[in-house]
C-alpha cells in the first residue's frame, strides 16, 4: 500500500511539473520604471519567486520603461536603478522583448533602442518589430512588438494645454510616422503561417482604465486583428489589470508594474482590477492558459483562450 501512494505521489508530482514546464512561458509587465518604488521591487520579487517553478523564456514590457521622461542615453543611470538593480533574481535573467511607451518618449526614444548594444538582456532592434517561436509539435508563434506612439494623435502636435512631457519628442513622433508602420503591421499579419499571432504595444484598443481606449487603435488595430485571426493583444498604459474581449480577439492590460490607478468596467470588460501584478502567459498547440498573479502571490484571475 505504501510503495503504491509513493509511486502515485511521484506521478502526480510529474505529471505538475510537466504541466508548469510545458508550452511557451512568458511574462508581460508595464509601466514599471520607477526605481523600485511603489511596489516595483516587490512585484519583481514576486515575478522571480514564480519564475524559479515556471520558468519563463522571456518577460515582455509593454511600456514606460523609464519614468518620468525616458533615458537620455544608454548609459543613463535609470538603467541601473530602474531596471537592472530591480529584476535581479537569476529566473529573470532572460530576455526581455520591449516596445516603447509614451513616457519613453520623453527625453531620448532612440536609447532605449541603442541599449540593445550594450545590455544583453534588453531586446529591443528597432522601434516595432516581429520574432518568432515554434512549439516542439512544430506550432508556430509570432509576436508583433508595435510602437502605439505615433498613431496617438495628440501626441503629433504641440498644445500648450498638455505638459512638456512630450513637447520635445514630437518631431520624434512625426518622423516616424504611422502610416509606413500600419502597412508593416497588416503585411506581417497577412503574410503570417503562424498559428498564434500576438500582438504587443503600449495603449488599449479597449480599456476601462483612466485612459480608456485609443480610439485610433479602434480605427486602425480592431480591424486588423479580427480580419487576420490576432487572437492576443498585450498592453499597458493603464496602470492596473484588465482581460477584455471583443469578436474573438483577447485584450488584456498589465500595466501595474509600480504605480497603480482606479479602473472601472466597459461593455468588453471580464475581468479588471487595481493591484501590482503580473501576466503569466502559457502557449500550448491549440490552448492559451493566461494567469494574473500578484504582488502577494495570488492568482487573481486566469483564463483558457483556444486557438
Amino acid at each position: 500500500m505504501r510503495k503504491l501512494l509513493f509511486t502515485v505521489l511521484i506521478l502526480l508530482s510529474s505529471i505538475t511539473l510537466f504541466a508548469q514546464t510545458d508550452g511557451l512561458h512568458f511574462f508581460a509587465i508595464g509601466d514599471w520604471g520607477r526605481n523600485g518604488k511603489f511596489l516595483q521591487k516587490e512585484t519583481s520579487d514576486m515575478m522571480g519567486k514564480y519564475a524559479v517553478d515556471c520558468p519563463v523564456k522571456f518577460v515582455v514590457s509593454t511600456g514606460d520603461n523609464f519614468y518620468e521622461t525616458g533615458i537620455k542615453s544608454v548609459y543613463d543611470s535609470l538603467v541601473k536603478s530602474s531596471f537592472d538593480d530591480i529584476y535581479t533574481s537569476k529566473s529573470l535573467q532572460v530576455p526581455w522583448y520591449i516596445t516603447l511607451g509614451n513616457h519613453d518618449y520623453g527625453d531620448n526614444a532612440q536609447a532605449q533602442v541603442d541599449l540593445t548594444k550594450v545590455n544583453t538582456r534588453w531586446k529591443f532592434p528597432s522601434r516595432y518589430y516581429s520574432t518568432e517561436e515554434e512549439l516542439p509539435d512544430g506550432t508556430k508563434i509570432t509576436f508583433l512588438f508595435v510602437d502605439t506612439n505615433p498613431f496617438i494623435l495628440k501626441y503629433l502636435k504641440f498644445n500648450e494645454k498638455e505638459t512638456e512631457l512630450f513637447q520635445k519628442s514630437v518631431d520624434d513622433l512625426n518622423v516616424q510616422g504611422w502610416e509606413q508602420q500600419l502597412k508593416w503591421i497588416e503585411s506581417t499579419l497577412k503574410n503570417c503561417d503562424a498559428d498564434w499571432k500576438i500582438v504587443i504595444g503600449h495603449h488599449p484598443v479597449f480599456s476601462g482604465g483612466k485612459h480608456k481606449g485609443a480610439k485610433e487603435l479602434q480605427e486602425h488595430f480592431k480591424p486588423l486583428f479580427e480580419k487576420y485571426g490576432v487572437q492576443m493583444y498585450i498592453c499597458g498604459h493603464d496602470h492596473d489589470i484588465q482581460y477584455l474581449k471583443e469578436n474573438n480577439v483577447n485584450y488584456f492590460v498589465s500595466g501595474a508594474g509600480s504605480e497603480l490607478r482606479e479602473n472601472f468596467k466597459t461593455d468588453q470588460t471580464v475581468f479588471n482590477a487595481s493591484i501590482n501584478a503580473f501576466l503569466s502567459v502559457r502557449i500550448l498547440s491549440d490552448k492559451a492558459f493566461l494567469k494574473f498573479i500578484t504582488v502577494n502571490g495570488d492568482v487573481i484571475f486566469e483564463t483558457e483562450i483556444k486557438r
